[in-house]
């Protein structure tokens, strides 16, 4: 037995309206759209992280012909019903279902520069679900982060009708998990471009306080929530500091956080600043990082 989800990928404005795109680009965001599927399929079905389409596993992704209406591509993705839990599913109201169109929905947000709250919005699903189910995948901040990181030069591909040609003027990332009710899993145009593809990086160095929400010890990077920012900025410590007084500094921020303590976990953070060419935050670099006294 097997189940579906669909996935759309559809542009709208200039010659796409009339049914036409550019040949070259519309290929280089297909691309783009079927590797983002399949990194993201199989962390959703597998709980694995891979870096190659083709490793995808327990899944497959058909493209059906485009459809008129704009231009848009119709992508299935058909899933064993052997694997870890499924993408699709028959019932809307199957915690499941919704819980698979948020993984998909906030790749796409994060890499765009939406930045949705993880701990209210999918971390609060993904605990509810493994209260229910203890062999319920653990998907944690920092895998889905390592995920997002795979996916940006996909999802920048996806941009190219828009930026490159201007055959178009907007895409859209549509979803459907069998139950008829078709939800938004992220839209692109110019400005979404420029937050992916533009980088501002400051020439000094500056101080931010916050707290650590998510860590990876083998890469070095993470997230802080920054009350000024209200919201998680990813970071990465530099090389020299890396160090195990540092390291311990910022795990136990991280173990605080996770446990709800709220006091004592504030770090001030010597950091390097990454912008948007609107001087949206993007990025931290960290140099050094003490206790709030």
């Amino acid at each position: 037995m097997e189940r579906t989800a669909k996935f759309v990928l559809s542009y709208t404005g200039r010659m796409s309206d009339e049914h036409q795109i550019d040949f070259y680009d519309i290929s280089e965001a297909l691309h783009g759209f079927q590797r983002y599927l399949a990194l993201t399929t199989n962390l959703v079905v597998n709980n694995e992280i891979i870096t190659h389409s083709t490793a995808l596993k327990n899944a497959r992704i058909y493209a059906l012909p485009p459809e008129e209406g704009s231009w848009k591509i119709l992508a299935p993705i058909v899933v064993a019903c052997t694997a870890a839990y499924h993408v699709g599913t028959a019932d809307k109201d199957t915690p499941i279902g919704n819980l698979a169109h948020s993984i998909y929905a906030y790749v796409i947000q994060e890499s765009l520069g939406i930045n949705p709250d993880f701990d209210k919005d999918l971390g609060q699903q993904i605990k509810d679900e493994r209260a229910k189910n203890p062999n319920f995948p653990e998907l944690t901040q920092s895998k889905i982060d390592s995920l997002i990181e795979k996916c940006h030069n996909s999802l920048q591909k996806i941009h190219r009708p828009i930026i490159a040609s201007e055959t178009a003027k907007q895409a859209e990332i549509l979803f459907d998990d069998g139950s008829g009710e078709i939800k938004t899993t992220g839209s692109f145009d110019r400005k979404t471009y420029d937050y992916m593809a533009y980088d501002k990086e400051d020439s000094h160095e500056t101080i931010v306080i916050g707290r650590i929400t998510s860590y990876n010890v083998n890469t070095f990077k993470g997230r802080i929530y920054i009350p000024k920012e209200k919201r998680p900025i990813p970071f990465m410590l530099a090389d020299n500091a890396r160090r195990s007084d540092i390291i311990d500094l910022v795990t136990s921020s991280l173990s605080a956080s996770a446990l709800d303590i709220v006091t004592s976990n504030d770090l001030r953070c010597f950091v390097y600043k990454t912008k948007s060419r609107t001087d949206r935050l993007k990025f931290l670099v960290m140099t050094n990082v003490t206790v709030v006294p």
